[in-house]
């Protein structure tokens, strides 16, 4: 696995965008491998969160919105053909210590999208000073591991229903 510095990357610009303005990517992209070389899948659609909301360079991950008016960001990414069989609980347990949250609880909630197996993990914390929410779901299919994020500044509105707007529109081939 790489070192941390290398893989939480672009999970760090997911969070920071929030408060920076940075070009937004995923956590897992960089996870395996730097974003130029992973492997992703082309194969799963999500439709886009409601009005509101625009699409933004995602940088190294696949597809990100970022809200009008609060700078809230939501991310989807996909990494195919690599340590897809680690338990989900690892996976997302390895995105938060990239965030300085390592002692953070990943056990999160089991559950299922597009008939694949998930796990949504629900956290607050602080990056460079400035405080952050961050909702992240990944779902693991057979070929690829994907996650669908929610990070927010202090001030930002919920988007619990824009984020699972996204989530529940999540389909990929390989789970049919």
């Amino acid at each position: 696995m790489p070192s941390p510095s290398r893989w939480c990357r672009s999970f760090l610009t997911l969070c920071g965008a929030v408060a920076a303005g940075l070009s937004c990517t995923g956590c897992l992209t960089a996870l395996f491998k730097s974003a130029d070389d992973a492997a992703r899948s082309t194969d799963y659609r999500v439709e886009r969160p409601r009005d509101g909301w625009t699409a933004t360079d995602p940088g190294g991950g696949d597809q990100t919105w970022r809200n009008d008016k609060d700078g809230a960001v939501i991310g989807v990414n996909s990494v195919c053909g690599q340590e897809r069989d680690r338990s989900l609980k690892e996976l997302t347990r390895s995105s938060l210590v990239g965030l300085g949250l390592g002692e953070a609880k990943a056990d999160g909630k089991p559950l299922t999208v597009d008939a694949m197996p998930a796990l949504r993990s629900d956290l607050e914390g602080a990056l460079d000073g400035k405080a952050f929410s961050l909702t992240i779901t990944v779902i693991r299919g057979r070929a690829c591991v994907y996650d669908v994020s929610l990070a927010r500044g202090p001030g930002a509105g919920d988007h619990a229903a824009d984020y699972q707007k996204v989530l529940d529109s999540f389909r990929a081939r390989e789970a049919h």
